[in-house]
């Protein structure tokens, strides 16, 4: 069993030694390594060519700049490997990499073998550690991409193309390459992978080394390339999923699916300070939508996620009727203005009945000591809510910490970490989604009981209140 490692290389000089040395560091060896410089200006075509003249199982192609998406693809189509991996040239991986995945593989070949990836983080981001781990439920099993989905999208799903080695007669079969000319392209290429895949599994190492650094295509903000490939991604994402046999039978996955990349759009979005280009942006989307999935959309027990997302598309139609009468796409949908506002004040009683059911759940009543797990936006917006919603706090809080660097004080009461917790406390309630694992596992680390954890979320949720707030205000 061959493995080809494919690292598409563009001005990395700084970051590049430490990525090819881990490559050719290994306890056993990849078969092959394809390093693409991809025209760039520094001086990593020479780093490249210095490895490929010292070892034998290094192949190195120098081309004009073509972007990511097209290097990728360059090196599927001149891997010799039965296996492909993606190693991004300013990350690296563990020196047991290989050994790892062929040992895994040798024990029974999938069409996709997972493996998890640690971070390294040089500068703050708002991702979880575990935001490249994949669920333990897949850990030696086999199983349906579609079936993994199932039960772990978004919560335990990355779409990463690092974190996984590909069969590449599975990838040809099926014309799995990465769109070219746009960012994001990861996003298709794994939902195409996960779509197809007839046999995934996966092991627990954290085999890839993620690193998040200054002037990357990750760090380096909102731009209007990003703005339109954004929805030019989505795009190829829902004309797929439109013509999938393997997402049939599938409505609430789809519901699911959809709705996180509608509120991460927007949310990403609104980011941009250009509001006329992104409105620009949001009518074009929200005409994409009602061309594929307003009728699925519209059908009764929905969740919080999919039902924010309608709503956050009925604000723009409402926006595009105001400005344009109903010329155009809308007109289509809502022959009255009646019809529209009508849809509209539905989904938004909806999504208040759901906000108002979570919160209810919330221990907050008198008598009860109950800890917040979090400082921070998710906990503001947390007890804003409860207050707004339900009624004045009745019970005694305290806020929790992961490390004793935060603040001593949040909302004028005390803070402690999770290892402090006292053992009079009736409750614990999670309010971030995003770090939600994490804090679970602190605190069953410290023998919390699992009754007296509240979590909001599950995994298949697609957001949390902070996004539902503002998807409410937007």
């Amino acid at each position: 069993m061959k493995l080809t490692v494919i690292v598409p290389v563009y001005n990395v000089e700084k970051y590049l030694d430490e990525c090819i040395s881990s490559l050719i560091s290994q306890t056993e060896d990849f078969d092959e390594i394809i390093l693409i410089n991809d025209g760039s200006t520094d001086r990593s075509g020479e780093i490249c060519e210095k490895y490929y003249r010292q070892y034998a199982n290094i192949k190195f192609i120098n081309q004009s700049n073509k972007g990511l998406s097209a290097t990728r693809n360059t090196g599927i189509r001149k891997a010799a490997g039965e296996y492909i991996l993606f190693v991004d040239s300013d990350d690296y991986v563990t020196k047991t990499a290989c050994a790892g995945i062929k040992k895994a593989l040798r024990l029974k070949e999938t069409e996709v073998l997972y493996y998890n990836a640690a971070v390294k983080y040089e500068i703050p981001v708002r991702e979880s550690k575990n935001a490249y781990r994949h669920s333990l439920d897949l850990d030696g099993q086999y199983m349906t991409g579609m079936d993994y989905l199932e039960k772990a999208f978004p919560g335990q799903y990355t779409a990463s193309a690092c974190v996984a080695a590909y069969n590449k007669k599975f990838l040809n079969k099926n014309h799995i390459f990465f769109p070219e000319g746009i960012y994001f392209e990861d996003n298709y290429f794994s939902l195409r992978v996960m779509s197809e895949a007839r046999t995934i599994s996966g092991i627990r190492d954290a085999t890839y080394r993620r690193r998040f650094r200054e002037n990357s295509i990750v760090s380096g903000g909102v731009t209007e390339k990003k703005c339109e490939d954004l929805v030019i991604g989505q795009k190829l994402m829902w004309q797929y999923l439109a013509g999938s046999l393997a997402w049939n039978g599938r409505k609430e996955l789809l519901c699911r699916f959809i709705a996180f990349g509608i509120l991460h759009t927007f949310f990403q979005l609104a980011e941009f300070p250009d509001k006329d280009f992104t409105d620009g942006l949001k009518s074009q989307y929200a005409g994409l939508f009602f061309s594929y999935w307003h009728e699925l959309f519209r059908e009764e027990n929905q969740n919080l996620g999919p039902d924010l997302a309608f709503l956050l598309i009925l604000k723009e139609a409402s926006k595009v009727l105001q400005k344009r009468g109903t010329a155009g796409w809308l007109s289509c949908q809502y022959p009255t203005e009646k019809q529209l506002y009508d849809e509209l004040g539905y989904i938004k009683s909806r999504v208040h009945k759901q906000i108002f059911e979570k919160l209810l759940l919330l221990p907050l009543q008198k008598g009860k000591k109950v800890g917040i797990y979090g400082t921070g936006n998710h906990t503001r917006t947390l007890l804003k809510m409860y207050q707004s919603e339900i009624g004045q706090i009745q019970s005694e809080l305290f806020f929790i910490v992961s490390s004793s660097k935060a603040n001593q004080n949040f909302l004028n009461r005390r803070v402690i970490t999770y290892k402090e917790i006292p053992k009079d406390a009736d409750y614990i309630v999670i309010s971030s989604l995003i770090h939600q694992q994490e804090m679970y596992e602190n605190l069953l680390e410290q023998n919390i009981k699992k009754e007296n954890i509240c979590l909001l979320y599950t995994e298949q949720s697609v957001c949390d209140l902070v996004m539902a707030a503002w998807a409410i205000k937007e």
